[in-house]
């Protein structure tokens, strides 16, 4: 069964694929009329179900796709901090 991470956007975490994250300690300079934004690493494989690039704060709650590998890092960028990963994890 699926599971929510509460995660810091600005620091690297692990998931099962399919899991949903709430981004937290989203910084004060994301605002509406300035937000941050996640968006894929170059052509590495975006590791969410919705398309990049996400904007914060407008949202906050995303999924990993279903079909990621176990034992895979995936790297993505955050503009308000630098490049993140999520390390996928068996169930």
């Amino acid at each position: 069964m699926p599971s929510t991470h509460s995660v810091s956007i600005c620091t690297n975490w692990e998931g099962g694929a399919g899991d949903s994250v709430n981004w937290t300690s989203v910084p004060t300079s994301c605002t509406s009329a300035n937000p941050c934004s996640i968006s894929q690493d170059g052509t590495k494989t975006w590791p969410f179900t919705a398309s990049s690039p996400i904007s914060i704060p407008s949202t906050t709650n995303f999924t990993l796709k279903s079909d990621l590998v176990t034992g895979q890092t995936y790297y993505y960028n955050v503009s308000c901090c630098s490049t993140h990963s999520v390390t996928i994890t068996g169930k």
